[in-house]
C-alpha cells in the first residue's frame, strides 16, 4: 500500500498529470490510505442504508 500511496503522490505532483485529471473533470486531490479507507467506510454505510431500504 505503501508503494501504490509513493506512486500517486508522485504522479499527482506532477503538473501535467494534474492538467489533465483537471481538463476531464477530476479533482486532483490526495488523501492517505487511513483517511481513504474512512471515507470507503462512510460510504458504505451511507449507500448500504439506502440499498438495504430500497431492497
Amino acid at each position: 500500500m505503501a508503494k501504490l500511496a509513493a506512486a500517486l503522490d508522485d504522479a499527482l505532483n506532477d503538473p501535467a498529470v494534474r492538467e489533465q485529471l483537471a481538463s476531464s473533470g477530476a479533482d486532483p486531490s490526495r488523501m492517505s490510505p487511513a483517511d481513504f479507507r474512512a471515507l470507503i467506510a462512510s460510504e458504505l454505510e451511507i449507500y448500504g442504508a439506502i440499498v438495504a431500504e430500497m431492497n
